[in-house]
């Protein structure tokens, strides 16, 4: 199975590709390509052309719902950014789209990769099987259910509209896509429902461990390597794994998520160590 960077290369790949053959007005294209090409992690399509290789090559329709569920992610921080949301002026050590583009043009720039993610798996899915299953976890990850969720109940608790947990808000915010990520490429390694409830677990844990650390780097990181501004839950009053567990007990609980995940990783009885070594890399991150 590809190592990481390797993986990252063919997503990057992809990413260029679809948008050399689309046409469309040049701003509109100009601003959803911008937030696409200033860089990222890239850990949901690769982690979902990792678990696609589990039972041999991944496909090329894998490879497409792999840069489909990055534009997705994308289109979530082009929205989360707005001054409706979060408003912050830096994304991937860049302005924010809408610093760039304007709010308008950035809001349309959300919907279009949002729209664009969905015909790229539509278009995939007709006559198979796996692609379909594969379509409706991520739009449930990314939609109504999940990350979508997630957004509106943070965005009620920070107003104390209501008062939604931080596992709550989190889970639905950062680990549904995530989640969505690796049981999209399990479907299309045609996994058991038995494997798929592994995976399951395993996102669950590692989506928990992503957000925490996230919280730490807040308090900790730097804006230079970061990509973005710090500092901005404490500025928001915001409640986090680290106000709620101290930054000691926050870690704590970052290394027994990493740890479950671990475990339902190894239930799969297959060839996960590139997984693995991408699971224990999310506690050494510094952005």
């Amino acid at each position: 199975m590809a190592d990481f960077d390797a993986l990252k290369e063919k997503v990057e790949n992809k990413l260029v590709s679809v948008f050399e053959n689309l046409t469309m007005p040049a701003e509109i294209k100009d601003a959803m390509y911008y937030s696409i090409s200033i860089g990222g992690k890239r850990i949901r399509p690769v982690l979902l052309l990792m678990f696609a290789s589990l039972n041999g090559a991944y496909s090329e329709t894998a490879l497409d719902f792999a840069a489909a569920i990055e534009m997705i992610h994308t289109y979530s921080l082009i929205h989360d950014d707005l001054p409706a949301m979060d408003n912050d002026d830096l994304r991937r050590g860049k302005p924010s789209n809408h610093k760039v583009f304007g709010e308008a043009m950035a809001i349309l720039a959300g919907d279009g990769l949002l729209s664009l993610a969905v015909q790229i798996m539509a278009q995939r899915s007709i006559h198979d099987h796996e692609a379909i299953l594969a379509m409706n976890d991520i739009i449930e990850g990314a939609g109504a259910f999940g990350m979508v969720s997630g957004q509106a109940m943070d965005i009620m608790t920070e107003r104390a509209q209501a008062g939604y947990s931080i596992e709550c808000i989190d889970k639905a915010k950062t680990g549904a896509l995530i989640k969505a990520a690796c049981l999209a490429g399990a479907r299309f390694s045609s996994f058991s429902d038995e494997e798929i409830g592994f995976v399951s677990d395993f996102a669950d844990n590692l989506g928990i461990a992503f957000q925490i650390t996230d919280d730490i780097l807040d308090v900790i990181g730097s804006t230079e390597l970061l990509g973005k501004n710090t500092g901005s839950d404490e500025k928001n009053e915001k409640e986090t794994y680290v106000t709620y567990y101290g930054l000691s007990g926050a870690q704590k609980k970052a290394e027994e998520s990493i740890d479950k995940a671990l475990y339902s990783l190894s239930l799969l009885n297959k060839n996960t160590d590139t997984i693995k070594q991408l699971t224990l890399d999310v506690l050494k991150r510094n952005h």
